[in-house]
């Protein structure tokens, strides 16, 4: 994880949560000091593996785009 305001890999956290079906970690950048929250949530593994699927296709469509518009310059 990297602090969303500076990209420092150096995160704490100091407090966690469980709310519902979520867990809300507050967690502080050690090295910028910036706070912020993360949430957390269950996911089955169908809905995992049908999220992952979308990004294997939405990646497909990008990279046949750019071997096109490379053959459309040439």
């Amino acid at each position: 994880m990297k602090c969303p305001s500076c990209a420092s890999t150096k995160i704490a956290t100091y407090d966690t949560r469980r709310i519902e079906d979520m867990v809300v970690r507050k967690r502080r950048c050690t090295n910028c000091d910036e706070r912020f929250y993360t949430l957390e949530q269950y996911m089955s593994e169908e809905e995992l593996e049908e999220i992952q699927e979308i990004r294997r296709k939405q990646l497909h469509d990008t990279r046949g785009e750019s071997k096109e518009q490379g053959q459309e310059a040439a």
